[in-house]
């Protein structure tokens, strides 16, 4: 079975924020404090792995929004970096959870760092006031906190920066990363995507939970996670909380939060898991290489077709072109509906199938003549039922499809559910057919006519059973008689079919067929009408019951 149908089944979704729940089109809002701008847009400008050719950046989201803002505030990013070459850079990682940058300054090794705002101050023993640099006092430190978290509050992804002079540049990056000068936060927005809380609630509404998890600060997972409609009374869970739960606390904790924040890869593989060991069923989301364990535990890997790396690609199970998380939503919905439209088909075939042995059958024990020609039969075997069951395929979903809950992946296919459909609708076939044959051969003893009868209330009878199919739970009016083009085009082809063998004499002696009076036109209608739609007549009374209750 292919991803997109696998989706179908799942039970939770386990998505990350940035580029799938927002836009991922990051944009510097805020420098704090103010007076240290400049300094700023520098350490951004000078740390930063994004690259500007011609009016293009090409890079990380944050980067560019760094680079654009150091643009918009006049400075030649080019030249600027040409200035001052790059000596060494230790890139992020998700445990340091900062990035350095080692470049030359007025003829001096300096280095630039930016990260979250915890693992970036904790290296911090200094603290730029202006032009003046003072101690990094205890005081000062939860000061910058607290902005940090009012600022989260607001849903902006908030980064410290911080630099430092040094005494040489072939330095480890543990040495490096000691004793830095607190510059400031930059406060970055990236506003969730349009219709995100839409397909959410449509998520909810399906039965599948969606569980956010991310690497930003809990607050601003938090306000996003309100923005988009994850807003419940849960608090929010950190990934230092997370490291602190055995697999059984875990598993207590996945079951009521469903926003996760400073996380690592290595998290969001524990989280998998013990939603696994609940019995649900799981796809997530990544693009990184750190992802891919994540990935390829989950029961649908989803990787990131536009920030994904090629290693994340390979451990999922199918990519989000797009990194939008509507268009995972359309994939539960697709899965769904070949999954659904796969059952329908198959039910159809086989309840023609049961049909055509009973009708046959009958006769035989009753030493009548048997209904079907040879020719007929063939027809009926080869192109007839497979055609009408394919047409099933092109089936439009239904109104209520996501309103149903996720199948149970280990479920038989033919479960009970089914095999009472196919019995009972297969009953209505073979009783109308075998009746309005019976009634012709008891009154007229001809075979020929006996057999067209059948013939042709095999072919009415079947065409109405199929539109009676299309949906177990809505009836016809609602479904619309137009909204499957394919099956109108095979109903039109039997209707042609069936008037040439009634009037063409070549094709009624190929088809050993007759014509046949008024009143056996009208008992075949009334007999496969009858035989067929009693159970949309069931529908139709299920269906207003239904609305009565809403009501």
């Amino acid at each position: 079975m292919n991803g997109v149908e696998s989706l179908g089944s799942v039970t939770v979704i386990a998505t990350d924020k940035t580029g799938t729940l927002t836009e991922n089109r990051m944009e510097v809002v805020c420098y704090e404090p103010e007076k240290a701008k400049n300094r700023l847009l520098e350490i951004g400008l000078f740390n930063n792995d994004a690259v500007l050719d011609g009016d293009n950046f090409n890079g990380d989201a944050v980067d560019i929004a760094l680079l654009r803002s150091a643009c918009q505030s006049g400075l030649d990013v080019n030249a600027e970096r040409i200035a001052r070459p790059i000596f060494n850079e230790f890139t992020f990682d998700n445990n340091r959870k900062r990035m350095a940058t080692i470049r030359l300054k007025d003829g001096q090794p300096w280095v630039a760092v930016k990260g979250s705002p915890e693992t970036v101050l904790s290296q911090c023993t200094l603290v730029r006031d202006g032009d003046s640099v003072d101690l990094l006092t205890d005081t000062a430190r939860q000061s910058i906190l607290e902005r940090v978290s009012e600022l989260a509050a607001d849903g902006l992804r908030v980064l410290a920066f911080a630099e430092r002079n040094l005494p040489q540049p072939d330095l480890s990056q543990e040495k490096v990363e000691l004793d830095l000068t607190f510059t400031g936060l930059v406060g970055f927005q990236d506003p969730p995507r349009p219709v995100v809380r839409d397909a959410i609630a449509s998520c909810q509404l399906a039965g599948v939970r969606v569980i956010m998890i991310t690497g930003d600060h809990p607050l601003t997972a938090k306000a996003i996670g309100r923005q988009v409609g994850l807003d419940g009374d849960d608090s929010v869970v950190t990934g230092s909380e997370l490291d602190q739960l055995s697999d059984d606390q875990l598993k207590v904790v996945v079951k009521r939060s469903s926003i996760f924040a400073r996380t690592t890869p290595e998290h969001k593989l524990r989280i998998v898991q013990a939603l696994q060991a609940l019995g649900e069923r799981v796809a997530v989301t990544g693009d990184g290489v750190n992802d891919a364990p994540a990935l390829s535990a989950a029961d649908i890997g989803v990787a990131m077709g536009e920030t994904g790396t090629d290693v994340a690609r390979e451990a999922g199970d199918m990519v989000l072109m797009d990194d939008n998380f509507t268009t995972i939503v359309a994939a539960v919905k697709e899965g769904r509906l070949t999954y659904e439209n796969l059952k329908k088909g198959v039910r159809y075939y086989l309840t023609c199938k049961l049909a055509l042995v009973m009708i046959n059958l009958l006769p035989t024990l009753l030493l009548v003549p048997v209904p079907f020609a040879p020719v007929q039969i063939i027809l009926m075997e080869l192109f007839m039922d497979l055609m009408a069951a394919a047409s099933f395929v092109t089936e439009k979903p239904e109104a209520d499809l996501l309103k149903q809950k996720p199948r149970d992946p280990r479920a038989k296919f033919m479960d009970e559910g089914m095999t009472r459909s196919i019995v009972i609708s297969s009953l209505g076939l073979f009783i109308a057919v075998t009746v309005v044959y019976l009634l012709t051969w008891y009154n007229t003893k001809d075979t020929a006519t006996s057999q067209t009868v059948a013939f042709f209330g095999w072919l009415i009878g079947h065409v109405m059973l199929a539109f009676n199919m299309r949906s177990e739970r809505q009836p016809m009016f609602q479904l619309g008689l137009t909204s499957n083009r394919i099956m109108l085009i095979w109903t039109a082809a039997v209707g042609m079919f069936l008037i040439s063998i009634s009037t063409i004499p070549g094709a009624q002696t190929l088809m050993k067929t007759t014509t046949l009076t008024s009143s056996q036109w009208a008992i075949i209608l009334g007999a496969t009408f009858i035989g067929t739609f009693w159970l949309e007549i069931k529908k139709m009374i299920s269906y207003s019951n239904k609305n009565r209750r809403i009501i």
